[in-house]
């Protein structure tokens, strides 16, 4: 290039890289906003490409209710309303995995927060069993036990006792302590089981009856209000331990809260009939 063509074109280089720079700035700085999302699908990006986007720029969601619904209804998948929700809230910390963090838009159930990760539980199937004690024919029968039973002696899933607390969605009017119970699971042979109720009679005291865990078996625990909700309306409360867990079998027992058959078919009672999410402390 000849030297003058040089001298004329650094001048007007220098400008344009001065004048695109602040715009460049501008663009890479403004948060992304509920539209933007939207115009990514409409364009036709990859699911997986937006939600690099979301995680790796500023961002200013709108992650109320009513506003997911919508952005459901126009076509947001539930893995981007849970990027978006989880870039909202602060939870997309280095280290934690996308993969089995649970959706608020789809979440009904217990999860798990440990080790900077969300975990979803499984419900498990508990049966029923019921035991007697006979005495003799004047008093008929000592007390007889109902226990929730699951089968196994460890459960598949494995928490570690530090830092650990759970999440559980319910509807927003209730007392959230009346429908959840942390309980510390008894093993025996090739079962886990807990005792949920215990009855008796005798000719001197007539009909006994008791129904709950015994308490030597319920785990103390805190339970508050995140003050987030899912798209239906129901609030997320945080259940934390109040002492750390000592290493054995466990299970968070969760009761309908809604007469309604679509309630995920959960039992108004804690008892067996209930909701059993087992894990297990090392």
């Amino acid at each position: 290039m000849k030297p003058i063509l040089k001298f004329l074109l650094l001048p007007i280089l220098s400008v344009s890289v001065f004048c695109i720079a602040p715009f460049a700035t501008n663009a890479a700085t403004k948060p992304l906003t509920n539209a933007d999302v939207i115009s990514m699908i409409k364009a036709g990006l990859p699911e997986n490409t937006i939600i690099l986007s979301i995680q790796q720029t500023a961002s200013k969601f709108d992650t109320a209710p009513q506003s997911l619904i919508l952005l459901k209804k126009q076509g947001v998948s539930a893995k981007l309303l849970d990027a978006m929700v989880s870039k909202q809230l602060g939870k997309a910390a280095p280290g934690r995995s996308t993969k089995i963090a649970a959706s608020n838009a789809e979440f009904k159930g217990v999860r798990a927060l440990t080790d900077g990760q969300v975990l979803p539980l499984k419900r498990s199937k508990m049966q029923s069993r019921a035991s007697s004690g006979w005495l003799s024919l004047v008093t008929v029968f000592a007390d007889s036990k109902n226990r929730a039973v699951l089968e196994g002696t460890t459960s598949k899933l494995r928490l570690k006792p530090s830092s650990l607390a759970f999440e559980i969605a319910l509807a927003p009017d209730v007392d959230a302590e009346d429908y959840v119970t942390l309980v510390r699971l008894e093993v025996k042979k090739d079962r886990r089981s807990i005792e949920t109720s215990r009855s008796g009679f005798s000719l001197s005291d007539g009909i006994r009856a008791k129904d709950g865990f015994p308490q030597d078996r319920v785990v103390a625990t805190s339970i508050e209000d995140t003050g987030v909700q899912t798209p239906s309306g129901k609030a997320i409360y945080r259940v934390n331990l109040v002492d750390s867990l000592i290493p054995g079998e466990y299970a968070i027992v969760r009761a309908s809260t809604t007469d309604s058959a679509e309630d995920e078919g959960l039992s108004t009672t804690k008892n067996v009939q209930a909701n059993y999410y087992d894990f297990g402390v090392d």
